[in-house]
């Protein structure tokens, strides 16, 4: 049993650098500060987002993205937590309740907005919050494939 716990937490800690800070901790914390961000960000008022929208039409983006820059942030706004949550996952209970958790987050979100705003349930930014959520897993997959030496990534 010895041997399997050391297996277990070996890949747990950095072996380079001065600090060896676990790196599943360092992704948790910022993945609580991007979604904390996220959350904040979605249900500040309408007219904050008023004034913040010229600063951002102002810088030289592409056509395209200027033309998809609302998608765009629905999609990364929860792609980068998620790969980051699903990153850290190591048994698929935890990645099934990463992506219930991120799905309800939002679905939660968007009715909140509505409720508040007494705007409509955009049911677009709701599809478009769930495919960085399926990006972010495809991202975290892959990069996980590529760490692990023996091919497996959930064990149970």
């Amino acid at each position: 049993m010895a041997s399997r716990t050391s297996a277990i937490a070996a890949p747990l800690t950095m072996e380079r650098g001065p600090s060896k800070t676990p790196w599943r901790a360092v992704a948790a914390l910022l993945c609580g500060i991007l979604l904390i961000v996220l959350i904040v960000g979605s249900l500040c008022s309408p007219l904050a987002k008023q004034y913040l929208r010229p600063v951002l039409s102002q810088h030289s983006f592409p056509q395209l993205i200027r033309m998809y820059q609302h998608r765009l942030v629905h999609v990364s706004g929860f792609g980068l937590p998620a790969a980051l949550l699903f990153a850290i996952c190591s048994i698929r209970w935890q990645l099934a309740a990463s992506a219930l958790f991120l799905i309800l987050i939002a679905i939660g979100m968007e009715y909140i907005q509505h409720w508040i705003y007494r705007g409509p349930l955009e049911w677009w930014d709701i599809r478009d919050d769930v495919g960085g959520i399926l990006i972010g897993a495809l991202v975290a997959f892959v990069w996980r494939l590529g760490t692990k030496r023996d091919g497996r990534w959930l064990t149970r």
